[in-house]
Parts: C-alpha cells; sequence; structure tokens
C-alpha cells in the first residue's frame, strides 16, 4: 500500500483500532511513544530497499500492532546493515515470513501496544 506519511497512516489505524477494542484493551501510553521511531526507521529502510509495499496490521487477540514490508529479497549489507539493525533494535520483535516463490514480509512488530 502507499503512504504519504507513515507515521500518520500508523496514527489513524491506532485510533481506529483503539476504538475498536475499547472496553477490552486500552492503547499502551509508553509504546505509542516509540511509534515515531519505528516509521521513521521503516522509511529510511525503504528507500533502499526495492520493495513492493509496505502494510500495517493489527493483532487484536495480541495487541500486536506490525509494519510490514513486502520485497523480493533482503540483503544485510554495508548500505543497507545500519537502517536494519536500527529498526530491530527499534522494534520489540521482527518476523521474516515467504509469502510466495518471489517475496518474503518483514513484519517490524510493537508488541503489546494495547494491553
Amino acid at each position: 500500500m502507499e503512504y504519504e506519511n507513515y507515521y500518520e497512516a500508523a496514527l489513524d489505524l491506532i485510533k481506529e483500532s483503539t476504538e475498536e477494542l475499547e472496553g477490552r484493551m486500552s492503547l499502551n501510553k509508553e509504546k505509542l511513544e516509540i511509534l515515531d521511531d519505528v516509521c521513521t526507521a521503516v522509511e529510511n529502510l525503504l528507500q533502499i530497499l526495492e520493495c513492493k509495499n509496505l502494510d500495517m496490521s493489527v493483532n487484536e487477540t495480541t495487541g500486536t500492532f506490525a509494519l510490514e514490508v513486502v520485497c523480493d529479497e533482503i540483503i544485510v549489507q554495508t548500505r543497507t546493515d545500519r537502517e536494519f539493525f536500527e529498526l530491530i533494535s527499534i522494534a520489540d520483535t521482527f518476523k521474516f515470513s515467504k509469502i510466495d516463490d518471489d517475496s518474503i514480509r518483514i513484519s517490524f512488530n510493537i508488541d503489546n501496544m494495547w494491553e
């Protein structure tokens, strides 16, 4: 998906999800504080990688917010290692998954965004 401003798009999804989760879970303000840093780091990484898209998702069961990058490959080397390692140090968890024969998804998660 195309986003002009990752942080603003993430805030919109978080606001929408917070309303849907009302009464079951509440927004963790401490986790919300790292959102801007994670979005900026994802944006920096995407400038280097040739990615198919970026998506955002919410797992309502675990309260996890994820920024998901889809690309053909990622080779962590001199020009990408700083951005990639900065991002995984900010995100709580990250996960690689195969989408099809030609694509992988990298999910950068903020765990317990809702508790």
